[in-house]
């Protein structure tokens, strides 16, 4: 069985200044930590713009959008990485 992933504070994604890319951060009590990069796609950002919680995550339905699945599918190990470097 798979861990469950919780997390305090969201993820947020910001596009460079190219707009090809998308830089995704965990921001927590003020501060944001760099996840990852990748390609840029509306549809992406669009969804991580605002932020995203921990249980919008775990409550994603997968299958509709091949680029958000790959997305969501490597936010936990990302997290699970920065949380051991920050603690």
């Amino acid at each position: 069985m798979k861990k469950q992933m919780t997390f305090k504070g969201i993820i947020v994604a910001e596009p460079d200044s190219r707009k090809d890319t998308l830089n995704f951060y965990w921001s927590y009590r003020g501060r944001q930590l760099w996840l990852f990069s990748q390609r840029y796609t509306k549809s992406v950002y669009d969804k991580f713009r605002l932020g995203l919680r921990d249980y919008d995550i775990r409550g994603y339905k997968w299958g509709g959008n091949y680029r958000m699945d790959k997305t969501i599918y490597k936010i936990p190990s990302y997290m699970a990485y920065l949380s051991k470097e920050v603690a």
